[in-house]
């Protein structure tokens, strides 16, 4: 145990050569490592591009609603 808990810690230190790393089969999603720059652009690429989906779906409504009237 005391063993287990010394290669956790390695581990928790950033020495993860020596350490211990619990994986599950999730890691064969994980085709490459990015920066955190490159997902925090990721993530507001993906919320503009949501957001012009969303402001365009209620436009063509909006739109459709007033050539009924």
């Amino acid at each position: 145990v005391s063993r287990e808990l010394a290669e956790l810690e390695m581990t928790y230190q950033g020495n993860v050569q020596d350490g211990t790393v619990y994986l599950g089969q999730s890691i064969g999603l994980i085709d490459r490592v990015e920066t955190v720059k490159e997902i925090i652009d990721t993530i507001i690429y993906d919320a503009e591009k949501s957001l012009t989906n969303a402001f365009n779906t209620i436009k063509t409504s909006y739109i459709e609603q007033a050539l009924e009237m």
